[in-house]
């Protein structure tokens, strides 16, 4: 990120931290789930566990997510110059690559209890985190899938953790 872009503003909206080597990529939601394309064999009890190791990663990466936007809105603001954004986003990076399997088998396990639809509704939760630093202090859900998310999230005791996270994002708006 040593580089300045010409328009650090458009620039920042494209990016995301990538999994890997600590740069970035402007592709990294069409091919975060690229290689899950197939249904799983897991059990219930396999995909309740898969979600209890995700969420502990979850709330880890929401953290790092946190501390990493801001810096990065500040980076943009002094011509994206270094004050930490690295370590956060570096941080970032190491939990995605932790969380990415994760995410595929839960997405590829069928759900056959609450505790299975937990875990895919964990993995809904980090799929509509904001996806750039200058964000409206809110989940990105795509259209109806909000009222969706909220019904499964209630029947799976997740809105207490829900509503955190989103205060958290909106105390976190410019």
């Amino acid at each position: 990120m040593a580089t300045v872009r010409s328009n650090p503003v458009a620039w920042e909206n494209s990016i995301k931290p990538h999994v890997g080597d600590g740069c970035v990529s402007s592709s990294w939601r069409s091919t975060r789930y690229a290689s899950s394309v197939c249904m799983s064999t897991a059990t219930d009890a396999d995909l309740i566990a898969l979600g209890e190791r995700f969420e502990k990663l979850l709330l880890e990466y929401m953290d790092a997510w946190l501390e990493w936007a801001p810096r990065m809105r500040a980076a943009l603001a002094v011509a994206i110059r270094r004050n930490g954004c690295d370590v956060a986003q570096a941080r970032m990076s190491e939990l995605e690559r932790d969380m990415q399997p994760l995410a595929e088998e839960i997405i590829a396990a069928p759900a056959t209890s609450l505790g299975g639809l937990r875990a895919k509704a964990l993995v809904a939760l980090w799929e509509a985190l904001p996806d750039h630093a200058s964000h409206e202090g809110a989940f990105d859900f795509p259209d109806a899938s909000r009222s969706l998310f909220d019904a499964v999230a209630e029947m799976t005791g997740l809105t207490p953790m829900v509503r955190d996270i989103e205060a958290r994002l909106a105390a976190d708006v410019e």
